[in-house]
């Protein structure tokens, strides 16, 4: 293990948190009760000249065993679904099926924040959202240190949630092959160097405690 090459980001502790504020309070998410209709609830910031485009706003990427559902709450959502974009209002929902390529943003031209809900099926709670605990709050630290954070670190979180993000120049729209190489990707970025090179950790107690380790301290 080289972990002496990587950057060492300082970490605040978030786990107790809920919900969690990011990208200087301009967004947040809300976990729900794991017997709520949906995970967890984003507020997006509009992208504006003065604060730019919030890291909030995720990159292509599919699921490689689960559906997602949204449903707007407020504002205006755009998703592309294998490149067709589709716009959201509140009170709709939109659907992205297994293996889709998909990325969505504050769609808003008023500077409205979007605020969203959702939820995938056969929903493992606790391992959501210890992904999305930890990756956000990473990013925000590392940029908080003035750093860009690590593709390795982020493809290792991404790992554990069996979510790729598309490699560039391979297209908008699903397929094997594309899917395959994004996931190999991830895999020898993340787990290989990222993992066992590296020594980055797929999570943190700063950022999330299991219901199991939070007993034990009670």
């Amino acid at each position: 293990m080289l972990s002496f090459l990587r950057a060492s980001t300082p970490r605040t502790t978030t786990a107790h948190l809920n919900p969690i504020t990011y990208d200087g309070g301009r967004a947040s998410q809300h976990f729900h009760n794991p017997s709520a209709k949906y995970l967890v609830t984003d507020v997006l910031p509009a992208t504006t000249p003065k604060h730019g485009r919030s890291f909030m706003n995720p990159p292509l990427h599919f699921h490689m065993y689960q559906t997602e559902d949204f449903e707007v709450v407020s504002g205006l959502g755009r998703w592309f679904i294998d490149g067709e974009p589709i716009l959201v209002k509140p009170g709709e929902s939109v659907h992205i099926p297994m293996g889709a390529f998909h990325r969505f943003e504050n769609a808003s031209e008023d500077g409205e924040d979007l605020v969203t809900s959702f939820r995938l099926d056969e929903q493992n709670f606790e391992k959501e959202e210890r992904f999305f605990r930890n990756f956000f709050g990473y990013i925000e630290d590392a940029y908080k240190a003035g750093q860009q954070p690590s593709l390795f670190q982020l493809w290792l979180f991404l790992n554990s949630v069996d979510a790729p993000v598309v490699l560039p120049g391979l297209g908008e729209k699903s397929n094997f092959l594309a899917r395959q190489a994004s996931w190999l990707f991830m895999f020898i970025g993340g787990v290989v160097i990222g993992g066992w090179v590296l020594g980055y950790k797929a999570t943190y107690p700063e950022y999330f405690v299991s219901e199991k380790d939070k007993a034990k301290t009670s």
